[in-house]
């Protein structure tokens, strides 16, 4: 997966904004309602980009085992962070798939007002109400029915 394509795919995911808060202005940042779900630098590392999502800690620990690609994140050393090579091993689909995951670990994090307030798709300020695009509100591939993946925090939402 290229930058740009990580990019659109967490753009897609509903509520999510992208900004460029550090004053390097070289490490961007996606968030939905207010809270940080993915970062990527905009210069690659050692020639390659590397996306920063938050996961799950026992999936970080089996992803790390398994694929070269997904490492430790080296300013959130804890298993809560990944960083994921968007050029390596790591197949496009699980990367997509990690945004989706990413999102619902923050979503359900959430004070319970603001998680509701996320899955009823009825966001204030924090968020905007997004449409329902090629892959779904949460950003997740799609599959021939239209239907999404996702755990089924998410999939009540939808």
């Amino acid at each position: 997966m290229d930058i740009e394509e990580f990019r659109s795919r967490c753009l897609e995911v509903r509520g999510s904004s992208e900004s460029l808060p550090f004053i390097d202005r070289t490490v961007l940042v996606f968030k939905v309602m207010g809270k940080m779900f993915a970062y990527v630098g905009l210069d690659p590392a050692d020639g390659d980009f590397r996306a920063a999502m938050k996961c799950d800690p026992e999936r970080s620990i089996e992803l790390r085992e398994r694929y070269s690609g997904v490492t430790v994140t080296e300013h959130h050393n804890t298993p809560l962070w990944n960083y994921v090579r968007l050029d390596s091993d790591v197949p496009d689909g699980l990367i997509a798939e990690l945004i989706v995951h990413s999102v619902e670990e923050v979503v359900r994090k959430l004070p319970k007002k603001l998680r509701e307030e996320y899955l009823s798709g009825e966001m204030g300020e924090r968020g905007e109400r997004g449409e329902r695009g090629e892959m779904g509100e949460m950003g997740g591939e799609t599959g021939e029915s239209g239907e999404m993946g996702g755990g089924p925090e998410m999939q009540a939402a939808r």
